[in-house]
């Protein structure tokens, strides 16, 4: 079984991905995460097209990244994923993918740490 020690990965784009999105596996490489699903990493930089190769930074990876907010984001907020790509505050239901370090507009960017912490229903 291979083990890869890096922290960005390319995938093959399944659609359009903008930079700084939040992305999820499908079957064809790795697609915009839609409100509430579960996201592998972030791109950088997006894909224009599909089928383009698009490097995503893994989820548990070290340090910050900047993603996408949909809609307005305080410092040390909660995030999960919105639509499109897009980090919306933690509302208690949805799976947490980080945390807010900066605050943020919304359609601004915010600088999150990633944290992966999966809701479990009973």
């Amino acid at each position: 079984m291979a083990n890869f020690e890096n922290s960005r990965r390319t995938f093959s784009a399944a659609a359009l991905i903008g930079a700084d999105s939040l992305v999820k596996l499908s079957g064809d490489g790795v697609a915009p995460c839609g409100a509430g699903e579960i996201p592998i990493g972030i791109t950088e930089l997006g894909a224009r097209m599909a089928e383009q190769p698009v490097a995503v930074r893994m989820l548990n990876t070290p340090g910050s990244v900047e993603v996408n907010a949909s809609a307005a984001v305080t410092i040390g907020q909660l995030l999960t994923s919105g639509a499109d790509g897009s980090v919306v505050p933690h509302s208690g239901v949805n799976p947490v993918v980080g945390m807010a370090l900066s605050a943020a507009a919304s359609g601004g960017i915010v600088e999150m740490m990633p944290a992966f912490v999966p809701h479990i229903s009973a």
